[in-house]
């Protein structure tokens, strides 16, 4: 597993920080991942989508968020690699992770 290190990034971690808080603000359930992808796979789009996708599941069928499963709406949101993982997410998401 490769760590990202945001710490040595702060202007990327806090760009995305405050759209978390202005969504967190009107209720929304909100994850923030830091995606660089296993073993460095960076840009590698359709495993990062699918990342992305299990990533939502997994925030979806968490308990104590409340939320409504598969019927939750989700929206996503990428910045530079982030938008690479977004953009394969939005693609693959009618046939993946469809249970």
């Amino acid at each position: 597993m490769v760590r990202t290190r945001a710490a040595d990034r702060p202007g990327r971690r806090a760009a995305a920080v405050p759209r978390g808080q202005a969504a967190l603000a009107q209720g929304w359930a909100v994850v923030l991942p830091d995606h660089q992808g296993p073993n460095a796979a960076y840009a590698a789009g359709p495993l990062a989508g699918r990342i992305t996708l299990d990533g939502i599941r997994a925030a979806e069928n968490f308990d104590p968020l409340g939320l409504s499963g598969r019927q939750t709406p989700v929206g996503l949101m990428g910045y530079s690699g982030g938008a690479i993982a977004t953009g394969h997410a939005a693609e693959l998401h009618e046939n993946y992770a469809l249970t």
